[in-house]
């Protein structure tokens, strides 16, 4: 077991990009008083504080510069944890960056279709130019791919760095599948070799997907997990999990919850994601 406790947390699903792929789960809901937000922080660093754990944070949404906020959240967080990770679009304002570049270890910046330019370069050139580990992803529809993925491209070329082209799913699920791309789009997303692969899955069944990846995990039924411990999720709407499977109910952050000090045994037939697969067991 590690001494660092991985907080992933949907701080809300508010956003008012109005992506056309985006569905309502990720931009319907609303954000709570501020002063909530900080008291769970709070008990969080408390709580894996007191068990000599260091939390590394990592903030996604809706999108979290919807919350005006969030800069003050964000430093807490970073000034009694590890490192800080934020998945975002980046915003409407520069401002916004002015506060939350001291404070920021990880960057994700997805580049949308909608998006000023000039803004996108400028949080490019800021955080190049840190020791920040940077990833950039352009989201490719199929019905507008040559405008995105010259978009990409460009960006690629103008900044010197690797962005991600990055395939959509329907509802933003992998288990429901691609959007409709043609083959010639999906060879030049993921290659020729991949296709000739995966020809046909796309007309598989969930059924049929779920039963190859139970077939294809590994098992840990009754050993004990440190999820809840070493990895943390936190959803929009509150509730904690200590794991994609959701082993344990922890309860809701906004109502009573729970944080585990010890492990607890595995109840799942199989451990069916890698993040989970990743959390030590005791064999």
């Amino acid at each position: 077991m590690n001494n660092k406790t991985e907080i992933s947390w949907t701080i809300h699903n508010y956003c008012t990009g109005g992506c056309s792929y985006c569905p309502s789960k990720f931009w319907g809901g609303g954000i709570r008083h501020f002063d909530e937000y900080i008291s769970v922080a709070k008990k969080m660093i408390e709580h894996f504080n007191s068990m000599g754990r260091i939390i590394n944070w990592k903030f996604d949404g809706g999108e979290p510069l919807e919350f005006f906020e969030f800069p003050m959240l964000l430093k807490l967080c970073k000034e009694n944890g590890g490192t800080t990770t934020l998945s975002t679009n980046g915003g409407k304002l520069w401002l916004d960056w002015f506060a939350i570049e001291p404070n920021l270890d990880n960057l994700i910046l997805t580049y949308h279709y909608w998006q000023n330019p000039n803004l996108i370069n400028y949080i490019i050139q800021t955080f190049k130019s840190k020791s920040t580990t940077f990833k950039m992803m352009v989201p490719i529809r199929p019905d507008y791919f040559d405008e995105d993925w010259n978009r990409a491209e460009l960006v690629q070329e103008m900044h010197n760095m690797h962005v991600e082209k990055t395939a959509l799913y329907k509802s933003a699920e992998y288990m429901l599948g691609l959007l409709p791309y043609t083959e010639n789009q999906l060879e030049k997303l993921f290659g020729k070799e991949w296709v000739d692969k995966n020809r046909g899955k796309q007309e598989e069944t969930f059924k049929q997907k779920w039963v190859e990846i139970l077939e294809t995990s590994p098992s840990f039924t009754g050993k004990k997990c440190f999820a809840g411990i070493e990895k943390l999720k936190i959803s929009a709407e509150g509730y904690i999990s200590g794991s994609d499977c959701n082993n344990t109910n922890h309860g809701n952050i906004f109502k009573n919850f729970d944080l585990l000090k010890e492990p607890e045994p595995c109840k799942m037939q199989a451990c069916t994601s890698i993040y989970d697969q990743k959390i030590t067991k005791i064999i």
